[in-house]
């Protein structure tokens, strides 16, 4: 049975730095993944000598990172856990070694690096950065006998970034990777405002809107070394729509984008779907030939009022966001007193001034996205 010291160092492997401990009588050595790096594919490397092909193809002076698990048994290394070899090389004719495996993209020899090999459970990984691109594969090697049990390398890569706009009253006023959002997930209202006063809420409109905006810029990157027949994708959930351009035009379903360029697109709310809840908006980037899917977590929530209103009067605007808070009234004053919570609802009364405007009535969904409901008022 497992002591609980086992249990937290395997639990803790993937994001533990390197460590040797001695637990349970067993050595335990754990590598790590450098922080921001993706898993592009894993490679099975079966108990026969032989060379086993990744899909791959591994851009020049770019890191990756091979993380290695599996057992080793060979005559001259008796290892009963987890082990591996990596010796990383650029060179389609690289030396093997005694025993384990060899990686091999371009045609520039590298250093080759030994991670050693210990009795007992162990991950080893090394950072590989070929010096030509090239496809990438494995050869594995062994010294007489055929007692090596399935190997696994996973090979890891940092992506470009995917940035997403920060909004304050409706206007962009910087951008964040989606990496870096302090909530780990974006804010976007329900897209039923007139912003093109015609009188229709405009996630019930279809074709162009004019001057929308609650839609909220995405911009996806370029991506270095892919050929100009490589193309991003993106899958957008029940609720959420893509657009290419500000007015609400050039859906992005079905359609791929080439990746040779970076572009912004623009994400819609049409509906809330989960109701508080965040679903995710899945970007396909095209690296080193395989899809990587990266997921953007989304939550909708509604925010509506009056679309009019007379200088003077007063009126109630509401929210169903379980996070947010009323902020701030343009061209108006938000009663802070009145705000009230029913039924999970947050409601909140402003008095607009006696002059012609756009009045915005402010709501913080999360410090970044500040979001307000527009009411055009008369004098």
């Amino acid at each position: 049975m497992e002591s609980e010291p086992f249990k937290r160092a395997s639990q803790s492997h993937r994001i533990a730095p390197a460590a040797i401990e001695v637990l349970e009588s067993r050595r335990l050595f754990y590598a790590l993944v450098p922080a921001g790096y993706t898993a592009l594919e894993t490679v099975q490397i079966r108990p026969a000598a032989g060379t086993y092909p990744s899909s791959l193809t591994l851009l020049a002076n770019t890191n990756y990172f091979l993380l290695a698990t599996g057992t080793v048994e060979t005559s001259a290394n008796v290892l009963h856990g987890d082990a591996a070899f990596i010796a990383g090389s650029t060179s389609a004719t690289a030396e093997t070694t005694t025993w384990g495996v060899t990686a091999t993209a371009g045609s520039t020899t590298s250093t080759t690096a030994d991670w050693g090999a210990f009795q007992g459970d162990a991950i080893y990984g090394q950072n590989f950065t070929p010096a030509t691109k090239g496809t990438l594969s494995f050869t594995f090697a062994n010294d007489g006998t055929d007692k090596i049990s399935t190997l696994a390398v996973t090979v890891y890569a940092q992506l470009p970034a995917i940035e997403v706009a920060t909004i304050r009253t409706d206007n962009v006023t910087g951008s964040l990777a989606v990496s870096s959002l302090p909530s780990n997930q974006v804010f976007i209202p329900l897209n039923n405002a007139d912003w093109d006063h015609n009188g229709v809420a405009d996630d019930q409109q279809s074709g162009r809107v004019v001057g929308d905006k609650f839609l909220l810029p995405i911009t996806l990157p370029a991506i270095p070394g892919d050929s100009a027949s490589s193309d991003i994708k993106i899958h957008a959930p029940k609720g959420l729509r893509v657009w290419l351009n500000p007015d609400r035009t050039g859906s992005t379903v079905g359609v791929g984008l080439p990746a040779t360029q970076a572009r912004t697109v623009y994400l819609e709310a049409d509906a809330e779907q989960p109701k508080n809840a965040s679903v995710d908006l899945k970007i396909f980037l095209p690296v080193s030939g395989v899809s990587v899917e990266q997921s953007v977590p989304v939550t909708v929530f509604s925010l509506g009022g009056p679309a009019t209103a007379t200088g003077g009067t007063k009126q109630v605007f509401s929210s169903d966001s379980p996070t947010g808070k009323w902020l701030f009234a343009d061209d108006g004053a938000l009663d802070t007193i009145s705000i009230s919570i029913v039924n999970r609802v947050s409601y909140a009364n402003v008095v607009w001034s006696d002059t012609t405007a756009t009045g915005y009535v402010d709501f913080d969904a999360d410090d970044d996205f500040i979001w307000g409901w527009p009411v055009e008022v008369t004098a």
